[in-house]
């Protein structure tokens, strides 16, 4: 019974550490490409109720918005889930990076965001 214990844990360690794919989330890419999907799949896209076109940007997330830089409307959600997760260590460590409320305990009010609250 101890053999086989220890064989499956070396297993699933095994595996873990050789498959990249277990460790999905990367700070870089990830966030980015699930706000780019859920725009995609929102009322926001042509196709999903084109919400966009009633506020004039007739080509809904195709629009290009320029600020400093010209963009799509997607390019601009994709930019903005990065900055949201950007901060240095130092940052993270004082509570004072964006990320650090970037969720909500929903067992405690909306004036107690942040990680911590999370403990």
């Amino acid at each position: 019974m101890k053999k086989t214990s220890v064989s499956l844990i070396l297993f699933m360690i095994f595996g873990l550490v050789s498959n990249n794919n277990a460790i999905s989330w990367d700070n870089d890419t990830t966030h980015m490409q699930l706000s780019e999907y859920a725009a995609k799949n929102s009322v926001l896209d042509k196709n999903k109720g084109d919400y966009l076109k009633s506020l004039g940007f007739g080509d809904a997330l195709d629009t290009r918005v320029k600020w400093g830089i010209e963009e799509t409307i997607t390019k601009w959600i994709q930019k903005g889930a990065q900055l949201e997760d950007s901060g240095t260590n130092l940052e993270m460590v004082c509570g004072t990076a964006r990320s650090y409320n970037h969720f909500h305990n929903p067992l405690k009010p909306w004036t107690a965001p942040g990680w911590m609250t999370m403990l």
